[in-house]
């Protein structure tokens, strides 16, 4: 019976680090579509509606505080990731935008 369920959850997080490298993939995509426009990482008001989305789906065993904070976490990892692709970018273009930024 444990085992099972063991093996259940270890599907489960197969499934869930997929669609969380997904989700951080497109992420990426949008740091760079960010760089392109001159945008900032950080866009409160997208963090505030992901996160009413996610608490409006949300249907237990997990509190909404408790997806919240899960998913605030995931929006703080892809921030950096973002951030880490603004540096790419700027270290590709620097030698044609030194001094621009």
């Amino acid at each position: 019976m444990i085992d099972d369920l063991r093996a259940e959850i270890d599907r489960i997080d197969e499934k869930l680090i997929e669609l969380m490298n997904r989700r951080a993939s497109t992420a990426l995509d949008i740091g760079r579509y960010k760089k392109k426009k001159g945008w900032r990482v950080t866009d409160e008001e997208r963090e505030e509606t992901v996160l009413d989305q996610v608490k409006e789906l949300n249907d237990g065993p997990f509190s909404d505080k408790q997806m919240e904070r899960i998913y605030w976490q995931l929006i703080s990892e892809t921030k950096e990731i973002q951030k880490e692709i603004q540096v790419e970018v700027d270290t590709d273009d620097s030698s044609d935008e030194a001094g621009s930024n």
